[in-house]
């Protein structure tokens, strides 16, 4: 490689740099495109001034007033967590031209400090990058300033102008690794700069590289306007984007509805398919029907095709779902995912979800294999089971992301009940979704995406009895439904030694009347349905089938030769008794 000399030139040759007009400067400008790095990989308006003192800010091409359209060098952000960028030779338009523009002649012997936000020189340019131009007369290239010391890792350049040299205002300058010092004009003579990203941000995206010019200065140490940058003039040199997306455009918390009523008795939700498509908990069980799954909606999406520089997933990436619930939720519910992976499912489904609601399982779209169960590793039957405690449960990338390609991944999160078992309700089901990658430098998501897919209640009114005795043979719940239908009383009790017997028919309530319901005739009720209690005391929960505030009531505990006492029943009505 010809190295620069920094030895006086000829005035002659000076003079061919020198503009003819110093131009009235007032900031520096950069122009960055992409372009081949071949021959026909040159500058554009190489041996063309820009005349205009500031940087105009509408860009179309590189003209004496007008700057070319910023296009960047694309990369995915999961790479950054230490990577090198070679700005020669990454992506279909492999070189990144950078050029710098001052908008005031740079006079002979001056140093321009240029730096980068959002990473570092690297050590691929080996401490020497180069300002090079096209001389106006001869169309030969001419380097004008060279890299001054050491840069190696760091995130600044100072660069030292020719002796006996003036830079003429508005001269395309350039950032090159090689010298190409008098030889006429060719892509192949020039090469780009590199740099190196290195980013410990696991879910907040730094979506770009710039560069700026952040002083010049005169041999005499004399501030030189247009050889720097304004305070706002950084321009980006790389993009950097999220090419894994996982829980994109997620529904909003499916509110759904445990189903007390006959036939269900909290073994089936309500749910239903509202105007927008998306399956919703029903807030009114007369309108729609029940089902013994209910469904969230979110996509996950590759956008491995637009970046010049992406990751290649590997078979050791795992996407990791953490998941709990607020509360019991019955032995018989899981969660599990459904997507569009199954033979010839990979394209937009255009109806924008995986569910069909013209079939009973609500899944089958065009061939029973286009929508498959999602496979959760160490689970054979990837239905993954709820409880209070977090749990992590690991996915091969590769199902969720199925190919090196732009994909568009549809799934439906399930909540499921077994045909026999009784649901409890009021709790909600949290996730936290991840993505681990085998390459250490890549960057991983750490909990980045948080969505709650489910709330369940239920279909009517819920009153608690804290404590009821068993030896207060008198005493009774009285439980008044204002309802203008009839409804169904069920009860769930446990005692202090952690017997427990749910969903116990307790028969209709009328419209508008009450029911006396003594502690004896409920815990006879109870044993009859397996209820093996034998403390003192119980705790019950009364579910009646109708709207939460028609329906009150008050539990009383009746004292031999004393006062009677008269227990608060703690219920979910919006107002308070």
């Amino acid at each position: 490689m010809k190295k620069f000399n920094l030895a006086a030139l000829p005035l002659a040759v000076a003079g061919v740099f020198a503009s003819t007009s110093a131009f009235a400067g007032t900031e520096a400008c950069f122009e960055v495109y992409k372009t081949t790095n071949d021959a026909a990989g040159v500058v554009e308006a190489h041996d063309i001034l820009y005349t205009p003192a500031a940087c105009t800010t509408t860009r179309t091409v590189a003209g004496a007033t007008s700057l070319a359209s910023v296009v960047n060098t694309s990369i995915a952000w999961e790479l950054t967590g230490d990577v090198d960028v070679d700005l020669e030779t990454t992506g279909a338009l492999p070189r990144s031209v950078i050029v710098y523009i001052p908008t005031t002649d740079i006079p002979p012997a001056s140093r321009i400090t240029m730096e980068l936000s959002g990473a570092d020189f690297g050590t691929a340019n080996a401490n020497q990058i180069y300002l090079v131009s096209k001389d106006l007369a001869t169309g030969e290239y001419q380097t004008v300033a060279s890299s001054d010391g050491s840069f190696n890792d760091t995130s600044k350049v100072e660069f030292l102008t020719k002796a006996g040299v003036t830079i003429g205002a508005g001269t395309r300058l350039m950032l090159s690794q090689t010298n190409p010092e008098g030889v006429a004009e060719d892509g192949t003579l020039i090469e780009s700069i590199a740099i190196h990203i290195e980013n410990d941000e696991t879910c907040n995206i730094d979506p770009e590289v710039t560069i700026k010019a952040i002083s010049a200065f005169t041999d005499a140490g004399t501030i030189i306007a247009g050889g720097k940058s304004s305070n706002t003039g950084a321009t980006a040199i790389v993009d950097i984007s999220e090419q894994f997306e996982i829980v994109v455009s997620p529904q909003a918390t499916n509110e759904i509805l445990v189903d007390a009523e006959d036939p269900s008795f909290r073994q089936e939700f309500v749910v239903e398919q509202n105007g927008s498509g998306d399956w919703v908990g029903q807030v009114i069980s007369t309108d729609g029907s029940i089902d013994t799954s209910a469904f969230w909606e979110t996509r996950f999406v590759n956008n491995h095709d637009s970046l010049d520089q992406a990751v290649a997933v590997h078979a050791d990436d795992e996407v990791i779902l953490s998941t709990y619930t607020t509360a019991p939720t019955g032995d018989g519910v899981t969660l599990s995912l459904l997507a569009n992976i199954g033979d010839g499912a990979f394209d937009n489904l255009g109806n924008g979800t995986v569910l069909d609601a013209a079939q009973a399982d609500h899944i089958t779209i065009a061939a029973d294999t286009d929508v498959q169960l999602v496979d959760i590793e160490d689970l054979g039957t990837d239905l993954i089971p709820l409880t209070e405690t977090s749990m992590s449960y690991d996915i091969d990338a590769a199902e969720l992301f199925p190919s090196d390609a732009d994909t568009n991944v549809f799934v439906a999160a399930r909540l499921m009940n077994s045909d026999d078992e009784v649901m409890e309700f009021n709790y909600e089901v949290k996730t936290t979704w991840s993505m681990d990658f085998n390459n250490s430098a890549y960057l991983d998501k750490n909990g980045c995406e948080t969505p709650t897919p489910f709330e369940v209640g239920v279909n009517g009114a819920v009153l608690k009895v804290p404590y009821a005795l068993t030896d207060a043979s008198s005493g009774f719940v009285r439980i008044t439904s204002e309802h203008t239908t009839e409804a169904t009383i069920f009860m769930d009790i446990f005692d202090e030694s952690s017997n427990e017997e749910k969903n116990v028919n307790l028969g209709q309530i009328a419209p508008k009347a009450s029911n006396v319901l003594r502690t004896s005739d409920l815990l006879a009720a109870a044993k009859s349905a397996g209820y093996a209690g034998t403390g003192s005391r119980h705790t019950m929960t009364f579910t009646v089938t109708a709207p939460k505030n028609k329906v009150h009531g008050v539990s009383v505990q009746t004292v031999p030769g004393g006062v009677d006492r008269v227990l608060p029943v703690l219920d979910q009505n919006d107002w308070s008794e």
